[in-house]
């Protein structure tokens, strides 16, 4: 797998929270479908299949890249989980 840049990964965690912001305003198709794709592309760009473990990996990477010591990949999500879909 190629690693993603760390400015990449923020802005992806970046989107994926706005989606969760937006989707928490109003469950609308739009919010839905943009929750999705945040979540399909933080998933395609950590070669992970959850959007928790791709949550996890991105921190995981985050934290590599800044040379710090990163918890074992347990697949334990790091942040807070996702909105689940209606």
């Amino acid at each position: 797998m190629v690693t993603p840049l760390p400015h990449v990964l923020r802005a992806l965690l970046a989107r994926h929270a706005e989606a969760c912001a937006r989707r928490l305003e109003g469950d609308t198709t739009a919010s839905r479908r943009a929750l999705d794709n945040a979540g399909h592309t933080l998933c395609v760009t950590t070669g992970t299949r959850s959007v928790e473990k791709a949550l996890a990996r991105a921190d995981l990477l985050l934290a590599a890249a800044r040379g710090r010591h990163a918890p074992p990949d347990d697949g334990t999500p790091h942040r807070a989980t996702p909105v689940p879909s209606a």
